[in-house]
């Protein structure tokens, strides 16, 4: 294979290693989208899981005193 021949070969194979990285760019790209998307909803739902955990302690808490109240009453 003589040297331009060899430089040419070089060069396409140069720019096929670019587009291929240039597609894998946007595939990491688009991986990081999804995967802060699904961390942004896993906040979402720890915050609605604290919330109403809050919530039902403080059902628990009205259970126990309206129990108490009708046993006083």
């Amino acid at each position: 294979m003589s040297f331009p021949e060899a430089r040419e070969r070089l060069i396409q194979r140069i720019k096929q290693d670019n587009a291929e990285v240039l597609q894998l760019e946007k595939l990491v790209a688009d991986y990081r989208k999804t995967v802060d998307t699904y961390e942004r909803n896993i906040k979402e739902m720890d915050e609605d899981l604290k919330e109403n955990k809050g919530e039902s302690g403080d059902a628990d808490k009205y259970d126990v005193l309206h129990k108490k109240d009708n046993e006083m009453t």
